[in-house]
């Protein structure tokens, strides 16, 4: 939501500091798993910032919110596989990560989409005297 609203930088520290607390909490960070959620975030808000910056205008919310979620399991599959020591069947998973990206992504655009004309007009009420 923060790169759609235009901080993108924003949302690379929520990523970061969600994946970092979410691998202390669960006792993984450091771990190889902390690490493939951490690209993941990390290169999904870069496709969804870089898309933005090319054309805007061609994507609905959901529409990015999919990209985010379709880079983000590349991402971690690419990750994977090096971490795996180049373990070719890791890509065995690509099909069923790709079709698992379009729900989890159109369920978050969906809220997204629902949500950021609120988060815009609570802004929008607090910085008015």
């Amino acid at each position: 939501m923060l790169v759609v609203t235009g901080n993108p930088k924003g949302a690379l520290t929520v990523s970061a500091v969600r994946t970092t607390a979410s691998g202390i909490l669960l006792g993984n960070f450091l771990s190889p798993f902390y690490f493939l959620s951490l690209f993941g975030a990390v290169f999904s808000n870069l496709a969804v910032a870089g898309v933005i910056s090319l054309k805007k205008e061609l994507f609905s919310i959901p529409g990015l919110a999919i990209i985010g979620a379709l880079s983000s399991n590349i991402t971690q599959l690419l990750a994977a596989y090096f971490v795996l020591g180049s373990q070719k069947e890791v890509f065995a998973f690509l099909p069923l990560f790709l079709l698992l990206a379009l729900p989890s992504g159109g369920i978050t655009g969906g809220i997204s989409y629902y949500l950021i004309p609120k988060w815009q007009k609570f802004r929008l009420e607090r910085s008015s005297p």
